[in-house]
Order: C-alpha cells, then sequence, then structure tokens
C-alpha cells in the first residue's frame, strides 16, 4: 500500500490515432512473428471455466479460490495450452486464444464510434496468460496465496500497433516465461504478443505477477 505523497508508478507514454484504413489494413508489430515461440508439436487447447459474474452488469457471482483467475466479465481468454519447457528460455510458455463476440460489453464501453476491445484487456489478457501458467506451476497455493497486479517494482514496457475490432474472428495471446522465482514470494515474468486474426498487434516485455499471501 503506498503511502500518501508517494510515487507508485511512473511510466512514459506516446499517443497515436488509426484512421479507419489503417485498421482496415493492420500490419502490427513490425518482425512481431519472429517474436513468437512456436512449439515443434501442438498440444491440444484446454477450455477456461466462465463463471459469473458474465458481464459488468450482471449481479450473479461465482465461488473462487483466493488464488484464481477472473470471471467471465473479464476474462480474456477462452482457451489456452501449457508447454512447461516452452519458450525462448526453456522456463515455460502459453499459447491461448478468445474468439472474437462482437457482443461484449467492452466493445459499446469503449470510446464514442470507437468499438474496440480496449488496449487494457489486450495487456489484461497476457496477465491472464501468465497467472494461467503460475496456477499450473504452484497448485499448492491456490488457498493460501493471491495475485498481486503487477511487478510495480520491476520496469516493463507495451507496445500497441493495432486493434481488434468486431469484425475480427480471434484473438490469440502468446506467451514465453523469461523469469521465476519461487521464494518466500513466488513471481513469473515473460514476454507477451497478441494477434488479432494471427497478426501481432500488442507487444508486451518484462510484464510480471507476483504470488502474495493472503492476509487474514
Amino acid at each position: 500500500m503506498g503511502q500518501l505523497g508517494e510515487t507508485i508508478y511512473e511510466g512514459t507514454t506516446h499517443f497515436g490515432f488509426f484512421t479507419a484504413s489503417a485498421l482496415a489494413n493492420q500490419v502490427g508489430v513490425r518482425g512481431g512473428r519472429q517474436k513468437i515461440w512456436q512449439p515443434d508439436q501442438p498440444l491440444p487447447f484446454r477450455p477456461l471455466e466462465r463463471t459469473a459474474p458474465l458481464d459488468p452488469a450482471d449481479s450473479h457471482s461465482s465461488p473462487h479460490a483466493p488464488l484464481s483467475l477472473p470471471s467471465r466479465a473479464l476474462l480474456m481468454l477462452d482457451e489456452w495450452a501449457w508447454y512447461p519447457q516452452g519458450g525462448w528460455k526453456g522456463l515455460g510458455a502459453v499459447v491461448a486464444r478468445k474468439q472474437v463476440d462482437p457482443s461484449d460489453w467492452f466493445f459499446k464501453a469503449h470510446f464514442y464510434q470507437d468499438p474496440v476491445i480496449p488496449g487494457s484487456l489486450g495487456l489484461e489478457s497476457c496477465l491472464e496468460a501468465l497467472k494461467a501458467a503460475a496456477l499450473e506451476i504452484w497448485p499448492q497455493y491456490r488457498e493460501s496465496h493471491t495475485f498481486s497486479a503487477i511487478l510495480l517494482e520491476r520496469p516493463h514496457r507495451w507496445l500497441y500497433r493495432g486493434q481488434i475490432i468486431p469484425r475480427n474472428c480471434e484473438t490469440t495471446v502468446h506467451l514465453s516465461l523469461t523469469e521465476r522465482g519461487s521464494d518466500e514470494r513466488p513471481y513469473l515474468k515473460g514476454d507477451c504478443l497478441v494477434c488479432a486474426d494471427g497478426t501481432p498487434i500488442y507487444e508486451l516485455q518484462d510484464f510480471g505477477v507476483s504470488l502474495d499471501v493472503v492476509l487474514t
């Protein structure tokens, strides 16, 4: 918990605007395809559980272990595959995907006349891939730990080079773990690319999540 007057997050940002013609012909992240780790033998995808609330207006809720992925309202992945020795460093890799549903709540909730999946939810999809990997590595912590937001003390970077629009069919997340620690505060770090119909449009570098003991 930050103290009054204490800086808890600092960054540098650049803003760009995508015209309709640019969105129709998205080039994506330069060299992005070469940065995607590809398994020699792809594994079958496993579905992720969709629990209530199903959208922000849903008044229902489902019980969750303290260490778990979000409910359907914020779950940005449909299914995933886990490669324990995969990734560029052999520390593990995740490939996940989600079908684009034009009726999803966030298209209507985005800026006026700009129905896209918010970039923040693109970042969320990569964080969920990290969390899914953590649940696979440390299942014994489901009831005793919870996820922190991100590793605020570690520099990280993200890049937007496109948007996910209602007429896209599928988003794919490619996560390659770059660091993992399992001492008093287990954590994972990784590099990630998000693709819209196969074109890499978001790139995340050095993002991470940690597992914190649940306070009682």
